[in-house]
């Protein structure tokens, strides 16, 4: 019962208007297509993506959603106070690893999640975010919950 969304668009329809959740394929491996996914999208609505890897941020289309919810990272699972990530798979690992962040035009959130690459974790708890969506598009990020 689960439509899995690669390189494609639906629309949630709302009290307030419509929500288009934009699935966008892993950009780490190559499947990405922002173009195809958005071919079929309504300008002026809400526009929530959703894809595997943080570098969806050098597309330049990206600016067209509003919000972009990504994982991939783990976090970086290894966190060191002042430094931040040590490692993780993205092209700017400090600056994705994890978090809100303001980038290319849009927003994005990268969640830790639950799971790791390997089965460490310092300072990089897991995490399941609670972003709430308001009608007059602000994000409210709650505190994750593990």
């Amino acid at each position: 019962g689960i439509n899995l969304l690669h390189n494609e668009a639906t629309a949630l329809f709302e009290p307030g208007g419509r929500i288009w959740v934009v699935g966008v394929g892993d950009t780490y491996s190559g499947r990405d297509d922002l173009d195809t996914a958005l071919r079929d999208v309504a300008g002026g609505e809400y526009l929530l993506g959703i894809t595997h890897s943080p570098d969806l941020l050098d597309d330049p289309r990206v600016a067209e959603l509003d919000l972009v919810l990504a994982g991939h990272t783990h976090g970086g699972q290894i966190r060191l106070p002042l430094v931040g990530a040590l490692y993780a798979p993205v092209k700017s690992p400090r600056r994705r690893a994890a978090g809100m962040l303001r980038e290319s035009g849009t927003l994005m959130y990268v969640s830790r999640g639950i799971g790791e690459g390997i089965p460490i974790r310092i300072n990089c708890p897991r995490e399941i975010p609670l972003i709430t969506l308001r009608a007059d598009r602000t994000v409210r990020h709650a505190d994750s919950h593990a």
